[in-house]
């Protein structure tokens, strides 16, 4: 659909439909539609007579996986391990991809210590180092904040430690109670980014980038290891295990 046919199907989406405040997509027989409806008209979106062609997303994917820009897909490695040494010194292919022991990936999982920590501008960066190389990871402060436990979780915490308290035999806040643990447990290992100090263990999982000849993981999650925990042992074990098992058979 040419750019101006598709602005004005937009500007009539909204001009003619006024009073109906949901927006829903749809794709059908290779084709993205959007409705504009009102909540109780969205089970009947599919004999709506406000659907839009938005574009054919079968040709799209038709062109793409012809191109020899990007590889389909479902070629990448869902999130790779190597050692950060191997992240650094691996190519990178057509400014889209990483390949590395014949394993196309963009997402990794790394484990070390954290060797260098400061903000740059709206982003914490983040220094780890594996024992054989170091590599700058980097989070925006907010979306670090976001990982977080929220007030509203730690508010329903305190509420229900003092109802079992209070009243020791109701079934009910004690399940409560029980699930709010494992929500508890999930957070616990999230650092803040006061929280972390040099020579801390860190688990991160992110993108790995390339800018101006320089490599960075953008994070997408983020775990410190507490004291007394081995965890950056198993890593490292299974680790080398891939190193020996899977990818020398790889062609490494």
């Amino acid at each position: 659909m040419e750019l101006d046919v598709l602005n004005d199907s937009f500007d009539g989406l909204f001009e003619e439909n006024e009073g109906r405040d949901w927006i829903v997509t749809k794709k059908e027989k290779g084709q993205v539609k959007v409705a504009r409806c009102a909540e109780d008209e969205i089970d009947d979106l599919y004999i709506t007579k406000t659907d839009w062609l938005v574009r054919n997303v079968d040709e799209d994917q038709a062109q793409a996986s012809t191109s020899s820009d990007a590889p389909p897909n479902h070629e990448l490695h869902g999130r790779a391990m190597f050692l950060i040494r191997d992240l650094l010194n691996c190519e990178y292919k057509n400014n889209y991809y990483f390949t590395c022991k014949n394993i196309r990936f963009l997402d990794v999982l790394i484990c070390g210590t954290v060797v260098s920590l400061s903000t740059r501008f709206d982003k914490y960066s983040i220094v780890v180092d594996d024992g054989t190389s170091s590599i700058i990871c980097l989070i925006k402060q907010q979306e670090l904040a976001d990982m977080q436990m929220s007030e509203e979780d730690k508010q329903s915490d305190r509420e229900l430690v003092a109802a079992v308290k209070a009243n020791p035999h109701d079934e009910m806040a004690k399940a409560c109670a029980v699930v709010m643990r494992a929500i508890k447990d999930i957070y616990k290992n999230i650092p803040t980014f006061d929280d972390l100090k040099l020579g801390d263990t860190v688990t991160i999982t992110g993108t790995l980038s390339q800018h101006n000849n320089k490599r960075y993981v953008f994070i997408k999650s983020i775990e410190r290891e507490p004291d007394g925990s081995v965890s950056h042992v198993t890593h490292l074990e299974k680790l080398l295990n891939l190193y020996k098992e899977s990818y020398d058979e790889e062609g490494g």
